[in-house]
C-alpha cells in the first residue's frame, strides 16, 4: 500500500501514526522494524491486513480494443 487513509473520527489513530518513526541507534542509523513508540495502532492495522492478498495488476492481460 502506498498510503493509509484514516477517518477524521479517529484522532488517536491519526496522532499515533503521524508521530511514528523508526527508532535510531547511537550513531543515528535507522533501526528498521523498531519504532520510537510502541505502536499499538500500527500493529492493529498490520494484523488486520496480514491475510489481505493484493492483486498484481502488472501482469493482467489487457486488450487495447474497446469491447474486446
Amino acid at each position: 500500500f502506498r498510503r493509509i487513509i484514516c477517518s477524521p473520527n479517529c484522532p488517536n489513530t491519526i496522532r499515533e501514526l503521524s508521530t511514528l518513526i523508526y527508532a535510531k541507534d547511537k550513531q543515528d542509523n535507522l533501526i528498521y522494524d523498531e519504532f520510537n513508540i510502541d505502536p499499538h495502532t500500527f500493529s492493529a492495522i498490520w494484523y488486520g491486513l496480514d491475510t489481505y492478498e493484493v492483486a498484481d495488476i502488472k501482469y493482467l492481460p489487457r486488450n487495447s480494443r474497446k469491447g474486446a
